[in-house]
């Protein structure tokens, strides 16, 4: 009877969480895997937790648990992703961002953690659609501007990677 309930356990973890105190929120938030194990959200704190904690495993674990649940976040997507990518699971890395891509189109970062790893597996016409995507929407960032054009080039569409690579 003196233990605090799983609300109230799991208000005191979302408070530490709000204030980036991810090492105190951890415990708690393990906690409620036992006691609270149907409240979904729990699963993504955890993800973005052990994402910042560099747990890649338990990262994907967790957020691959969220997702199972219809936990529908970006955070979760895009922690997911990131973790993927650092065990070098590039596969199940582009598999989450294709979907957030989907769910989420305006999300500038998902556009270029995506550009990026297409690039990384050759897949360059998907690489210079969001780079050419990145650069129309941010003229003056000089970077996406010399990605689009270079993806352009290596895919021969010599006309476009000029526009790019003057624009940069």
């Amino acid at each position: 009877g003196c233990n605090p309930s799983p609300q109230e356990t799991y208000t005191e973890a979302n408070a530490l969480f709000a204030q980036d105190k991810y090492a105190e929120a951890l415990p708690l938030y393990e906690e409620l895997l036992v006691r609270d194990p149907n409240n979904a959200n729990v699963h993504a704190k955890l993800a973005i937790i052990y994402a910042n904690q560099k747990d890649w495993s338990k990262c994907v674990e967790a957020a691959h648990q969220a997702l199972e649940r219809k936990v529908d976040l970006y955070d979760v997507y895009y922690h997911g992703a990131f973790c993927h990518a650092r065990l070098e699971q590039n596969k199940a890395a582009m598999e989450l961002l294709t979907e957030a891509l989907k769910k989420f189109p305006d999300r500038q970062d998902l556009k270029v953690e995506a550009a990026f790893m297409y690039f990384q597996e050759k897949r360059f016409p998907e690489a210079s659609r969001l780079y050419q995507d990145l650069s129309d929407g941010d003229t003056k960032n000089a970077e996406y501007a010399y990605n689009a054009g270079n993806t352009l080039e290596t895919i021969k569409n010599y006309e476009q990677a000029e526009r790019y690579y003057r624009r940069a």
